[in-house]
């Protein structure tokens, strides 16, 4: 490699990176943070993970994008953020597992993405064993989407909003109704915001987290899944977008000296 780090910042679409050369590589994945509205939104997972690779051998990303903030009025909801994944690519749409993937937290004022599989409970039920995140769906109670999990997408808020699920990947439309806006939820199937309390969306991940209700709780964050060697989980680190980042095992030093983009590196978490 003519760089040891390869490094990926959110974008709205699949990317793709080739293996330079055949050994263990490093793996940190990052999901997004929810938008604001009613309060922060929560912060993604981070996950590390060795895994071994071949010469040649082709790797999809998502890197989830935070989740928008609600708009109008002061205190709409916030979108989930999206989760972050990587995945061998075999000509098919999805395998059946991720190698690794990293929950988004739950738009403002929701939880944090989480190191568990199961997506965090907002309003309505996270999603189990991959599936997207649940919502509130009783009438008038403006509940915000549930984010993507790996095997489905989030499910759509109530009436009068019906704001969009988490999609794969894109994220679920805020509500739009009346001059009224929440936030869009991130790419990586963030769930979208409705505009009154916390109707904030649930933060995409390996299972989706469930949407958030008018009178709380708010969006839940995205469950996350680690099939490396050597892992490192945890719950609620990042700020902002998503990120992904690998080097070779050997070099794993320079994933600490780099820190996250735009942010100085984090011993704690290391």
């Amino acid at each position: 490699m003519s760089s040891s780090l390869a490094a990926f910042a959110a974008q709205p679409q699949v990317q793709k990176f080739i293996v330079p050369e055949e050994g263990l590589y490093v793996l940190e994945v990052s999901g997004a943070q929810g938008g604001s509205g009613g309060g922060p939104g929560g912060k993604g997972a981070r996950l590390r993970g060795t895994f071994h690779f071949t010469a040649g051998q082709r790797l999809c990303l998502v890197v989830g994008q935070r989740g928008e903030a609600g708009v109008k009025p002061a205190h709409a909801a916030g979108g989930g953020g999206g989760g972050s994944f990587v995945w061998c690519d075999t000509g098919l749409v999805r395998p059946i597992f991720p190698l690794i993937a990293a929950g988004g937290g739950g738009g403002g004022s929701g939880s944090d993405g989480r190191s568990e599989a199961d997506g965090g409970v907002g309003g309505g039920p996270g999603g189990t064993g991959g599936r997207g995140g649940q919502t509130d769906l009783r009438n008038f109670h403006y509940s915000g989407g549930g984010g993507a999990g790996w095997y489905s997408t989030g499910a759509i808020g109530s009436l009068p909003t019906h704001c969009g699920g988490g999609g794969h990947w894109e994220g679920g439309e805020g509500a739009n109704y009346g001059g009224f806006h929440g936030g869009d939820g991130g790419y990586g199937g963030g769930g979208g915001g409705s505009f009154f309390g916390h109707g904030s969306g649930g933060g995409g991940g390996y299972s989706g987290g469930g949407g958030g209700t008018e009178m709380g709780p708010a969006g839940g964050g995205g469950g996350s899944f680690n099939a490396g060697a050597d892992q490192f989980n945890h719950s609620g680190v990042q700020e902002g977008d998503g990120c992904i980042r690998l080097c070779l095992a050997r070099e794993v030093h320079l994933l600490f000296n780099a820190g996250q983009p735009g942010k100085a590196a984090d011993p704690q978490v290391w």
